[in-house]
């Protein structure tokens, strides 16, 4: 038997497992070293090969040679998948993984597994792979590049998954806060792409969420998201983060809620923002406007004739703001809190800012906090900052940030009077001008 690995001597290896003539294994091994050594698949009897594979896959010391032959064969061309009864393969898969009893096995099933998750994931859930812990299982025992193949098997789920398959994803839920705690980057990275695609895929059902985001698996995104500039998570991961915690403060209105009312969010995100006011740290500009993102998406919005005097983001839609706004009234320690850990930095980081986008996030959530503030309390929380930043607002080009000055003027107007000295100070007078003439022509509407 020619136990070369010249690509000549494959034609030869096949037919000696069609026929039984040789030692099966010895010839499977054999012909996955002369597979390693092909550069293309020019002559290889592939429908040959494909026929033999159910019924010398079911031998359990046969497979871990021919998943290897399988895998170079998918390595030496991408459509080597189009020969393949794919719902049948992902069943012997499946089977294999089931009853394997040694790492290798496991390890070479799912590494096929992620490779055909990107062709055909359906059948792949039609397998049943994550049902019974028949993934989930292994996790322990795999090294850490294995532990990457689940991760992207099961993102490549998520981001094609059905909307009526919900529950087949729910078992690899009780593993997520694993990988969101992992060390490595890649798998953290992938782990959080999937909740991402998650919460797109169901963010019309509120419960259906809630039983996805777990306190457990929303405390892991809150703490990696948060760590400022630490350096045991990826920018990436962080941002991708804040990004998944953004879109459930749109979609979710109960997470919304339960994240609102959690103080070390506001405070983590304010402390994020005065990290980079800091001199010689250059702000990570995606970073922190996925943080402005999640504060604006947390806060209620304003009423539509306040808001239109800056943009909303492009992608939310309005979320319950009477019932928010309604929680925050009652709770006026949450609304001190939130108020003092995010007015200051924002305020500071203004003039640090850098585009439009930024620059208008920044105002909207000041907007927010002016509107809901205790009023007594609001100067003493800005005195030292406001003048200023009403200034650079005034100074602006963009029309919505000139109207938010306005807006923010008034109500420092309507309970400072002291407030009109430091604008004529700053050489505004004209501006103090038309104000006094807007709240007369206000109090003539009310007295009538």
């Amino acid at each position: 038997m020619n136990t070369g690995s010249d690509q000549a001597s494959i034609p030869s290896l096949i037919r000696q497992l069609q026929d039984g003539s040789s030692d099966p294994l010895f010839t499977a091994h054999a012909l996955n070293v002369a597979l390693s050594s092909c550069s293309d698949l020019r002559g290889f009897p592939t429908n040959d090969f494909v026929n033999l594979l159910p019924v010398l896959m079911a031998t359990d010391d046969l497979a871990v040679p021919l998943l290897s032959c399988v895998d170079h064969l998918f390595s030496l061309s991408p459509r080597f998948v189009e020969h393949i009864n794919i719902p049948e393969f992902v069943a012997i898969l499946c089977n294999l993984l089931r009853c394997a009893e040694c790492q290798e096995t496991a390890q070479s099933v799912i590494k096929l597994l992620s490779v055909l998750s990107r062709v055909q994931p359906t059948a792949i859930l039609a397998a049943g792979v994550w049902d019974d812990d028949l993934l989930t299982r292994w996790t322990p025992f795999l090294l850490e590049h294995d532990v990457r193949k689940v991760v992207e098997l099961f993102f490549n789920l998520c981001a094609r998954l059905p909307r009526d398959q919900f529950d087949r994803i729910l078992p690899a839920l009780n593993i997520l806060p694993e990988w969101l705690d992992a060390n490595n980057k890649d798998i953290q990275y992938k782990a959080v792409r999937s909740l991402s695609c998650l919460v797109k895929l169901f963010r019309k059902n509120d419960d259906q969420l809630q039983i996805i985001f777990s306190e457990q698996i929303i405390k892991s995104l809150i703490r990696i998201s948060l760590q400022g500039l630490e350096k045991n998570s990826s920018d990436a991961v962080k941002i991708q983060c804040l990004d998944v915690l953004s879109l459930l403060s749109i979609y979710s209105p109960i997470i919304s809620k339960q994240l609102l009312t959690d103080h070390s969010v506001h405070t983590s995100l304010g402390k994020i923002i005065t990290i980079f006011t800091k001199r010689g740290v250059t702000p990570n500009q995606q970073y922190v406007s996925q943080a402005l993102t999640l504060a604006n998406g947390l806060l209620p919005d304003l009423e539509e004739d306040i808001a239109t005097f800056v943009n909303r983001d492009e992608r939310s839609t309005p979320n319950p703001a009477e019932g928010l706004r309604e929680s925050l009234k009652e709770n006026t320690d949450l609304l001190l809190s939130i108020g003092s850990s995010l007015l200051g930095p924002l305020l500071n980081f203004y003039p640090l800012s850098v585009g439009q986008s930024t620059k208008l996030k920044i105002v909207s959530v000041v907007m927010k906090i002016f509107h809901m503030y205790p009023a007594d309390k609001l100067l003493d929380l800005v005195k030292d900052r406001i003048s200023t930043f009403l200034v650079s607002l005034l100074k602006a080009e963009e029309i919505g940030l000139r109207a938010s000055a306005l807006y923010l003027s008034e109500i420092l107007l309507d309970n400072y009077e002291h407030f009109r000295n430091e604008l004529k100070q700053e050489g505004f007078p004209h501006f103090i001008r038309m104000l006094s003439l807007k709240r007369e022509s206000r109090e003539k509407v009310e007295r009538k």
